[in-house]
Parts: structure tokens; sequence; C-alpha cells
């Protein structure tokens, strides 16, 4: 029987490699009571190294694993913030792409009084995270990992997502496990045709699927009973796991099984993040060698304490987690 508990020995030796966005969150808090409010006269935006594939290789990397990253950045203050706080998470970032073109991925982040996150300004414009260089995607990094994961962000525009189908082509060839979070950020709730084809050649590739039940999965299947759409995701290939936020998430199998797994109880600070802290603790627990069931519960738990504080992932450590499961 699988076991909730982790295997710190096990994850020392396990090399993610993540290929994808990282970027800089300028994060906003609101007063979160009228107190507040009415004692605020300046609000302090506080950086945070973010960015999807950014926030699950920070917290991949805080659970003990060996992380590198394929990313691009900017020539700018922005840039060299993002290098520092990754290396200083002991993320490797040998393998970064700086555009002489292009700023790095910055985004405003307004929490609100509950804990929400709202993005203020525009995070889908021409950032240098889009245009990462498919000949910069090292054969030899991948080869070598035992885990690949990416995102669906952005994925129809600029060069990364060939870079992205190029690493995942090399990880299946050399059958390294592939999860891909979809990250389909659509605003209008509309899935444009170009970019449906381009995330279903990432998915066909793809081992784990992860996303939001109604943001994303729903939107991509056209179901929006969402046991239905997990498993159609599925289509018999592949695991999906669809994230249903304070609810916990739905597994579906190949086999077309599908479960429920609920969530921890926390009280909720700031929701930032918790979606790309679900992957990592998911990927964390499968490299331990979990199986999808525990994997998720390991994903809920993650997230939990990212919720529970304010940043991404300053409360996730293995400790932590092991409490939590064990509460």
């Amino acid at each position: 029987m699988a076991s909730n508990t982790y295997n710190p020995t096990r994850s020392k030796l396990s090399q993610v490699t993540v290929i994808g966005d990282a970027g800089v969150d300028a994060i906003i808090q609101l007063p979160k009571s009228q107190e507040q409010a009415t004692s605020f006269n300046i609000i302090q935006p506080t950086l945070s190294p973010g960015g999807t594939a950014g926030n699950t290789s920070l917290s991949l990397a805080r659970l003990g694993h060996d992380v590198t990253m394929f990313f691009a950045i900017g020539s700018d203050s922005y840039g060299t913030y993002l290098l520092s706080a990754l290396e200083d998470a002991n993320v490797s970032t040998e393998h970064v792409y700086v555009s002489p073109e292009h700023f790095t991925l910055h985004v405003n982040v307004i929490i609100d009084h509950l804990g929400e996150r709202h993005f203020a300004g525009n995070p889908y414009g021409n950032w240098a995270s889009v245009h990462y260089p498919p000949d910069k995607v090292s054969h030899e990094a991948i080869a070598k990992s035992s885990w690949l994961h990416t995102t669906g962000n952005s994925f129809d525009r600029g060069t990364t997502p060939q870079s992205t189908m190029r690493s995942m082509t090399i990880a299946k060839q050399h059958k390294i496990p592939i999860s891909l979070d979809l990250n389909l950020r659509s605003p209008n709730n509309q899935l444009p045709n170009q970019y449906k084809h381009a995330i279903s050649e990432a998915i066909e590739l793809a081992d784990y699927v992860l996303g939001s039940a109604d943001d994303e999965i729903a939107l991509y299947t056209g179901i929006d009973d969402r046991s239905k759409a997990a498993v159609a995701l599925s289509a018999e290939k592949r695991t999906v796991i669809s994230r249903l936020g304070s609810n916990g998430c739905l597994v579906a199998t190949p086999s077309g099984e599908i479960t429920k797994i609920p969530s921890y109880k926390v009280k909720v600070v700031d929701t930032l993040g918790a979606g790309d802290t679900f992957n990592a603790g998911f990927i964390s627990a499968k490299l331990d060698g979990a199986s999808s069931i525990v994997a998720a519960k390991r994903g809920n738990a993650i997230a939990a304490l990212c919720v529970a504080s304010e940043g991404v992932t300053e409360n996730i450590t293995i400790e932590s987690m092991q409490a939590l499961m064990n509460s």
C-alpha cells in the first residue's frame, strides 16, 4: 500500500527539469480589515519570484529536489533579481537565455482582503518568457532528468512553445515522465483554435495533465461536468488531475477510474501560486514512487501550505508538509 511518508533520500537524487515561464511578481496586499483601510496611507509592493513554471521550480527545490530550469529573461534589473532569487533557492539557471530584445516577465498582483489574487496590467505581453530559443534546449540535460514539467501558458506565441515541444519529445524518447500544467489563462473564457491546436499537441505527449476544473479542463473539453471532463481529457492515455480549489481535486486515470481527493482545511491568507505549488507536491510524490492518489494528496497539502501564508513558497518545507499530512 502506498504511504504518505516522504522519502528524502530518493528526492535528493531526483533531477527535475522545468521549462516555461519564470518572472517577477510585484505583490500589492490590500487592507485586510476596515481598521487597516482607515490607517493605510501607502501600500508598498513586495517583489517575489513568480511565473507558473518558476513557482513550481521553487517549490520542488524547497522539497529537496535538484531542479534545472529552462527559461528566458530580459537584460534588465527584473532579470537580475529573478536569477539571484532562483539561485539562492538552489534552482539551476545554467540554461537561462537572456534576450536582448525583450523585458523580463513581471506582473502586478493584487491580493484582496479575502486572500484572492487579481492580476493588474497586462501579463500577456510580448515578454522574454515566450522567446526561449529551441536551439538552446539541451538534449543532454533533459536525458539525464528523472522528470520533465512544463506549462501551456502563452502556448500560442513566441518560440517557447517550440522549445517546450522539443523538450517533451526528447523526454518521451528517453521514457522520462512528463507533466503539463494547462495554465490556459483565457481572459474571455474562450479558447482560440490556434491555442487549442497547439496545446493539444503538448497534451498528446504528456503522461500527466494538471489544470483547474472550471477554468481550464472544462474550457478545453467543452464539458461542464467535472468528472466527465477529466475522464474525457484522460482519453485512456494519461492521468488527469483536475484541481477544485478549496474542494481538493479529482484524479482521472487512463483506466477511466476517477477519485475525489479532499483538501486540507486551512485559513486562507493568499491564494497566489496555489496551483503551481500543487504541481510540485504531486511531482515530488511521484518521484518518491507514490501512486497518483497519494501524489494528489501531497499536492493538496503543499497547496494548503501555500495559501495559508503570505508568499508562495515561504511556508513549504518537508517538515511542514509531513505535519499537515499527519494531522
